[in-house]
């Protein structure tokens, strides 16, 4: 995880992991107007559950990576990001796991995900921090706050995909 490549590697997934969820969102919308899933009912979608699970699967290396990159800046506080960040994507990927295998449903579980954005909120806040110590990436202070909003989420996730997939943070930025 220490090369430029590796990065790249995991700046694509971050990329792979939005094209996901543009994908889910898509089909949730579909499945919704067509009637197959029914907001406040035990009604899912396997299709859209799986997209789930391929946008959340696909950010776990992220954590890992902005360990990596902030480390030396932190390394405390980066550790600890990285737990937050590791345990907290590894939580919702096998929560949408769970979904796709009819284990749980959506309307059962809202509360685990209160959990889950509390520890991506956090997760995003310290990164927003270290990425403010580190000065790496440029704007990364302010890219990592627009994952922390949710709201911006997807921007968050394209922004940061570009900037991992293009090299901009070399081995010697790191």
């Amino acid at each position: 995880m220490k090369t430029s490549a590796s990065l790249r590697w995991v700046g694509w997934l971050v990329i792979a992991s939005g094209i996901s969820m543009i994908a889910s969102v898509v089909f949730n919308i579909m499945a919704v107007s067509n009637g197959s899933i029914t907001p406040g009912t035990h009604s899912h979608s396997v299709l859209v559950e799986t997209f789930d699970v391929l946008t959340t699967g696909f950010l776990i290396p992220l954590p890992f990576a902005f360990h990596m990159i902030y480390r030396t800046y932190a390394p405390h506080l980066s550790l600890v990001s990285m737990l937050i960040g590791v345990i907290t994507l590894i939580s919702v990927t096998i929560l949408h796991i769970l979904f796709v295998f009819e284990v749980l449903w959506f309307i059962d579980s809202l509360m685990y995900y209160a959990y889950i954005c509390i520890g991506l909120i956090l997760w995003l806040m310290i990164t927003a921090y270290l990425a403010y110590k580190g000065r790496k990436p440029a704007y990364g202070t302010l890219l990592n706050l627009l994952g922390a909003s949710l709201v911006a989420f997807p921007v968050w996730v394209f922004w940061l995909g570009y900037i991992l997939a293009a090299g901009k943070l070399t081995d010697q930025s790191v």
